[in-house]
């Protein structure tokens, strides 16, 4: 049975049509991709479903006994909201449920016993499926295998953006899902995180609905593509590489049977204008026969017309001028340090980048990247012997957090800055990255984080600059814009720098890979999928050396002639298999006492002794307690 079904949904926004008529359904094991350009209502779709907005028309169904959880692109709570407190509000609820089934059980007439008994065992088991009381716990693990261990009680608000995503998809796996829906989810998460993501996205069970503009995670997750264009979904089955190459080869047969179409309806036309001259000439009833005969054929090759193929959706047209300088140095580095509020995130570190090079800078988040560049563009120049820029050298530079732009100008303003002189040259120019005429007079503050990007984009195009330095340049852009900034940077002559977390636009670009790792800098040569698989194979060889450390420093050391320890006396003996005797006892006994009260607690719940079957249940949790330390107590006397 599908997990969910989408029938005809629609949203409207006054005179605009968002959603027009989406249908598809989701099975168990589907796991779908859904893409389109920035705008295009994915977002809006994902809301719909979850009911955090509601649709103009249509309808959806889930299935009822399906577990849904859902990762927003923005995780927004109260400023007070503990992570505690956002991970156990559903819970807390499903609790509620279960307290108020059993009052009613309690509380109601023999007639309506089996009717609460089930409804009670219906919330029991729902309070049980979600980890019953231990689900506090549960929510613990899994945040100190995400990174967040023992940083419940810190506020939601107070995490960066990769942690409350973190946070959000622990309370989403915390319900244990059948069906997954994730809108952006490696928004935020560096380059680790999101290859844990991929990993665990490829191994999970159930079913995905994935929102994402990282090619590579679709490509490593998706067995289907669901793509939203003009209000309508279409399906295309295989991952992101599939989908590209099927709407490939869709346009092209579709270019084909048009042309064909095109052609056949032209050889049709021209002859009927043949027929009619020579009806001019030659008055005779059969030339009107032949012409009416031709219309009707013309008539029912337009009924079955092909259509051209739509236009792809308008891409951004960048290109950047800037040729190579003629120095060997573009950026040197000689033992520089660095703090990040008030944590040493660089030490004594070197660098060498030659002119012409194309560098990608990686590492977690957090480790000093931002705090490298952002020295470079601040304090580097050919007289700083710790940041030495070559005297030749141009930086065209682009920030994460967008603070080349003063956010009180208007996109006039600040593209004026760089020489533009009048709005028409302004436009010809911001056009090409996707703006309108009518945003010339918005606010920087009040554009989108992908138009801001666009923007620091358009600037560095007027200044033609031979060394490119740009901080996650394809945040907030869609899969098309970052395809046409690839299609600009591949051709750039100049020295490139970037700092990114997208695979796919780094191997496309990067030929060597500078990883900031524990406040140094290593070299890698090669595109990043190398870096990535000699990365991934010498942490395994290191896991491996030490596991096999590990082993050895735990296994007892071979007795020798010459050993120093004392046989245990006969006293000794007698006492230690006395001891080992009263503990297994103990554990007989109490292992007996679990199976008691687990039929005393079964017959509590069928006369609806609630009161009773509570006090028993907690009395068999601290037998458990109890039984498993005998149990640890036992294994070290072995």
């Amino acid at each position: 049975m599908a997990l969910l079904r989408v029938n005809g949904l629609r949203k409207e926004y006054g005179l605009q049509v968002l959603l027009d008529g989406v249908s598809f359904e989701i099975n168990p094991c589907d796991k779908w991709g859904l893409v389109g350009a920035n705008g295009c209502g994915k977002t809006t779709l994902l809301k719909i479903l979850v009911g955090e907005e509601k649709s103009s028309g249509g309808s959806f169904i889930f299935d009822e006994e399906a577990r849904i959880g859902y990762v927003p692109q923005t995780v927004i709570c109260p400023d007070d909201v503990t992570i505690l407190d956002y991970l156990l509000k559903e819970h807390n609820k499903v609790e509620k449920r279960l307290r108020e089934a059993e009052k009613q059980l309690a509380e109601c007439a023999p007639e309506d016993l089996d009717k609460k008994l089930n409804a009670f065992q219906r919330a029991r088991d729902l309070f049980e499926e979600q980890g019953g009381d231990n689900y506090a716990v549960q929510a613990e693990r899994m945040l100190a295998a995400f990174g967040l261990a023992n940083r419940t009680k810190q506020t939601v608000m107070s995490l960066s953006g990769g942690e409350r995503n973190l946070v959000s998809l622990t309370g989403a796996l915390l319900n244990r899902p059948d069906l997954l829906i994730l809108d952006e989810p490696a928004n935020h998460l560096d380059y680790v995180g999101i290859a844990w993501l991929e990993d665990f996205l490829k191994k999970y069970k159930g079913a995905i609905l994935l929102v994402s503009h990282n090619r590579y995670l679709l490509d490593q997750t998706c067995n289907g593509i669901l793509e939203l264009r003009n209000g309508k979904i279409s399906y295309f089955p295989g991952n992101y590489s599939d989908y590209r190459a099927q709407k490939l080869e869709q346009q092209i047969r579709q270019e084909k049977e048009h042309a064909a179409y095109e052609k056949r309806l032209a050889s049709l036309e021209a002859m009927i204008l043949r027929i009619r001259n020579f009806a001019q000439v030659y008055d005779d009833k059969r030339w009107g026969k032949m012409i009416r005969s031709r219309e009707s054929k013309i008539e029912q090759l337009k009924q079955s017309a092909v259509q051209a193929p739509e236009k792809e959706d308008k891409k951004a047209s960048i290109r950047f001028q800037g040729e190579s300088s003629h120095a060997n140095i573009a950026i040197q580095v000689r033992g520089f340090s660095a703090s990040f509020d008030g944590r040493q995130v660089l030490d004594n570190v070197d660098l060498d980048i030659s002119s012409g090079e194309r560098i990608a800078l990686v590492g977690p988040n957090g480790s000093g990247k931002s705090t490298l560049i952002k020295a470079i563009m601040n304090d580097g120049h050919w007289e700083n012997q710790k940041l030495r820029v070559g005297p030749s050298i141009t930086i065209g530079y682009c920030s994460q957090q967008q603070e080349t732009l003063n956010p009180d100008n208007t996109v006039f303003e600040e593209i004026a800055i760089s020489g533009i002189t009048n709005e028409k040259q302004a436009y010809d120019l911001l056009a090409r990255f996707l703006f309108f005429k009518e945003d010339l007079k918005k606010k920087i503050k009040d554009l989108s984080g992908g138009e801001k990007n666009r923007l620091q984009l358009a600037k560095l195009m007027l200044i033609n600059p031979n060394t490119l330095i740009l901080d996650e340049p394809t945040n907030h852009l869609d899969i098309q814009t970052c395809e046409a900034v690839e299609e600009a940077l591949s051709d750039y002559k100049g020295t490139l720098i970037v700092v990114s977390h997208d695979r796919y636009f780094l191997d496309k670009l990067a030929t060597r890979i500078i990883e900031v790792d524990n406040k140094k800098l290593h070299s890698y040569p090669g595109s990043y999928s190398e870096f990535w698989f000699h990365k991934k194979e010498r942490e395994q060889k290191e896991a491996k050396e030490a596991k096999q450390n590990k082993k050895e420093k735990e296994q007892p050391k071979p007795k020798t002639e010459n050993t120093s320890a004392k046989p245990l006396s006969n006293n000794a003996r007698q006492k230690l298999a006395k001891q080992e005797a009263e503990l297994t006892n103990k554990i007989e006994e109490l292992e007996k006492r679990t199976e008691e009260l687990d039929k005393q607690i079964a017959d509590a719940f069928a006369t609806g002794d609630h009161e009773s079957a509570r006090a028993l249940n907690e009395e068999k949790e601290t037998v458990q307690k109890d039984l498993s330390d005998l149990y640890s107590r036992w294994e070290q006397m072995l």
